[in-house]
């Protein structure tokens, strides 16, 4: 295929683009913060649970422990006055909602700045934290991103090539989030129909199917929200009784790739054999479906919808 595509010029056959919006993300919950505070902050569940407690009690932030992404109407009223000062291209006409996931009590609104002028928060981490949340909690109350979404179809000979990229023309909530965003779009050089390019160097590159990799406490809070099980104050909890008792280590990612010096859940050989004691023993009581149907079965009760679950 590489001989083939040296051997001929390659010209543009066609250009595509598209119009595109990119909605800004909702206000932060805990288990949100938490996944975030990992990923982008390298801070551990217990970590940023610190860190926003000591928020928290400097009233820097609302409370830190809710499962709902809902914004009082006096803090949406704060966001829109904050933007129409100091970005006001990115103010929408209305005020975003978001909505709280099926099953969330929505005891209390979304984690934001209790304000947003004059801000002294606590130094270290906290302040690396709130950052953050204020970031989000602004982008939240923003109008869209718009793209261009473009893709380059071109021919050298037989052989078609494509790139696909995008070109930023309003960065809407991105004022605020930008530094937290993930950049995975290529801005392409604008070209046309029917140009000739000169390529500076052709490689195949070959992929195989990678395993999954490991948990890292942000994947690992995320997939027991998913997975129904815990509770907004019980994620740091949990994971730290796996890291106390021996039952998981944290190791650093190696090579260069992006997962290098992240850190990552790895079981114990203490561990596995725990599990696979409790496993033989205890088969129903170690599964992901029934701690999530005793939780499902204990708010139905503080509900009124049962007496007692159907297992006792």
């Amino acid at each position: 295929t590489l001989v083939t595509a040296r051997a001929h010029a390659h010209v543009v056959r066609d250009v595509q683009a598209r119009r595109t919006e990119r909605r800004p993300p909702p206000p932060y919950t805990t288990s949100t913060l938490q996944q975030d505070a990992s990923r982008k902050l390298r801070l551990s569940a217990k970590q940023a649970m610190d860190a926003a407690q000591r928020l928290f009690e400097a009233g820097a932030i609302t409370y830190h422990r809710t499962d709902s992404p809902r914004v009082s109407d006096e803090a949406a009223l704060m966001a829109r006055q904050h933007i129409a000062a100091h970005h006001p291209e990115a103010l929408p006409e209305r005020a975003p909602r978001a909505r709280a996931a099926a099953g969330a009590q929505d005891a209390h609104e979304a984690i934001r700045p209790t304000k947003l002028s004059s801000e002294e928060v606590p130094a270290g981490p906290a302040a690396t934290l709130y950052a953050m949340i204020k970031a989000r909690f602004l982008a939240s109350q923003s109008k869209p991103a718009t793209f261009d979404r473009t893709t380059v179809l071109i021919d050298a000979g037989p052989v078609p090539w494509a790139a696909e990229g995008s070109v930023l023309l309003d960065a809407g909530f991105l004022v605020f989030w930008g530094p937290y965003a993930r950049q995975e779009d290529v801005v392409l050089p604008q070209v046309a129909a029917g140009q000739t390019l000169t390529p500076d160097d052709l490689r195949v590159h070959e992929k195989s199917t990678q395993p999954p990799s490991r948990y890292d406490q942000g994947a690992l809070i995320k997939k027991l929200e998913t997975s129904g099980i815990g509770r907004p104050a019980t994620f740091a909890g949990i994971i730290d009784t796996l890291l106390q008792r021996d039952y998981v280590r944290e190791v650093k990612g190696a090579g260069r790739g992006k997962g290098a010096g992240k850190a990552f859940l790895q079981p114990t050989e203490f561990g596995l054999q725990v599990d696979g004691l409790l496993t033989s023993a205890f088969p129903e009581l170690v599964t992901e479906g029934y701690t999530a149907e005793m939780e499902a079965r204990l708010d139905e009760i503080e509900r009124g919808g049962v007496t007692r679950p159907a297992y006792l």
